[in-house]
């Protein structure tokens, strides 16, 4: 008798909607993702997922529309930020009705800007001789552990085959928000390693599932069971260095499941988000390049190699942009990744 749909499958899912989206102008990329949506560890067993993620962004754009780098004046031009980050996430049920989780990410970022030369002089940095208004270029190559994640899921309402679960959690500023590139220049702090700030996580969940057509025959004939879910998020933004706070964030998450061929599983998820405008502070930086609202769809392929172990990819495509301002996206994002349940 063929089993049931993984659950795990509709984890992957979930960890793919928030990547790419860019925190600030110049496109740093690592949201907030929900892991908790399906893969439930029985009381007092442990789930973990090793994924990795490449985000390219080198797309500049202006509201809904592409733009060129440059198009808006501005005292430095964005021009690309390649984010590469390895997450590790494990969980653990002490009983039938609470999940804890932690996450820890490590980063590997290079982020390139052209600045004017004369706000290079103003700063301290040397202007080049008969050049002063020509851009100059600056690189970073940022790597390092990102900030730790902690987060609480309580199952409130458990009615058939439908469940409400309530989410809590905090991240911590484990990571680096002074990291440099080779001429001793500090990094706008959207783009280092971490956000030198606590942040508060609070959101809802239902999970169910319902009866479809599948594609091949298996123990219920040619229908299988189908999990879903959907899920809302809130995300409060602490100060970091100089005082400059990210901007709060929403999102909407749905997503759900289906058997293919064997043990070989197709996930689809649908994102929503909305994120509000960064409080700079004392930075120098221009608020009004920052925020936005975005829609992504991310289909996937999961592969069960060995129980309880699987693997997975993911391709994430946007459907929507539109950001405020001149701002870097990325034309797809990718998520790979392995994951098991013990």
């Amino acid at each position: 008798m063929r089993r049931p749909l993984s659950a795990a499958a509709l984890l992957v899912a979930a960890m793919a909607l928030g990547a790419g989206v860019a925190r600030a102008s110049c496109g740093a990329a690592f949201c907030p993702i929900d892991t908790h949506a399906f893969n439930l560890p029985a009381a007092g067993s442990w789930a973990l997922d090793l994924s990795f993620q490449y985000i390219d962004q080198d797309q500049p754009r202006i509201g809904t529309r592409s733009a060129a780098v440059g198009e808006l004046p501005s005292d430095h031009d964005e021009v690309r930020t390649i984010n590469r980050t390895a997450t590790l996430g494990v969980r653990y049920a002490p009983t039938s009705r609470l999940l804890l989780g932690m996450s820890v990410p490590w980063m590997n970022r290079f982020h390139e800007h052209s600045a004017d030369a004369e706000e290079e002089a103003e700063q301290g940095f040397a202007k080049h001789e008969g050049h002063d208004h020509e851009p100059v270029p600056e690189e970073w190559s940022l790597r390092g552990v990102g900030d730790l994640a902690l987060e609480a899921q309580w199952l409130a309402v458990s009615a058939g085959r439908t469940s409400l679960w309530l989410t809590g959690g905090v991240e911590l500023p484990t990571g680096k928000d002074d990291r440099k590139n080779d001429d001793g220049e500090v990094a706008e702090l959207p783009i280092q390693t971490g956000s030198g700030s606590t942040d508060v996580m609070l959101g809802a969940t239902v999970r169910g599932s319902l009866r479809a057509r599948a594609l091949e025959r298996g123990g219920m004939g040619n229908t299988a069971t189908v999990p879903w879910f959907a899920s809302l998020g809130y995300r409060r933004n602490g100060s970091g260095r100089d005082d400059y706070r990210l901007g709060d964030e929403w999102q909407l998450n749905v997503g759900s499941a289906m058997p293919l061929a064997g043990r070989l599983e197709g996930v689809l998820q649908l994102n929503l988000r909305h994120k509000r405008r960064d409080e700079v502070g004392t930075s120098g930086e221009d608020p009004a390049l920052t925020g936005g609202d975005f829609v992504f769809a991310s289909p996937g392929l999961r592969l069960a190699v060995r129980e309880p172990w699987a693997a997975y990819v993911f391709v994430q495509q946007p459907l929507y942009q539109d950001v405020n301002g001149l701002q870097l996206t990325a034309e797809r994002n990718w998520l790979f990744g392995v994951q098991g349940r013990w």
